[in-house]
């Protein structure tokens, strides 16, 4: 009964050490996805208003964006964020998260853009719009 209890112990031991083998390798391999995730973060700050004052608190959000490869997307300019009518293509087949588009007012009144981001997975369309609103000189 000893001699059996003894490699009953045994099994559990070497299982136990085993697990912790696998567990300590998972918890770095877990440690480094996070940390690569983190090094595809960006931080955007946004003020609450185009222009600030002298001697007045000044609100500025900040906010974190994933910078990762993406499914190809279209990117669009509009006249307003429901309009399908005045769809402009930008820029065609987008795989990062980021963009740049030029943005000319034609008048001081021209002070939104409004944007379209298409992205279409076979059968499937998702549209993200955007828009935002500038102080015109």
């Amino acid at each position: 009964m000893i001699s059996c209890d003894n490699t009953k112990n045994e099994i559990l031991e070497k299982k136990i050490s085993e697990l912790e083998k696998i567990n300590k390798k998972m918890s770095a391999e877990l440690k480094q996805i996070e940390f690569e995730r983190l090094k595809n973060l960006q931080l955007n700050l946004y003020p609450n208003t185009s222009k600030f004052k002298v001697g007045k608190n000044n609100v500025v959000n900040g906010i974190f964006f994933e910078i990762s490869k993406l499914h190809k997307y279209d990117v669009y300019q509009t006249d307003s964020l429901n309009t399908k009518e005045s769809r402009k293509l930008l820029l065609k087949n987008v795989e990062k998260p980021t963009f740049e588009v030029n943005f000319k007012p034609k008048t001081r009144n021209d002070n939104k853009l409004y944007l379209l981001a298409v992205f279409k997975l076979d059968s499937l369309r998702l549209e993200f719009p955007g828009v935002n609103e500038f102080s015109v000189e």
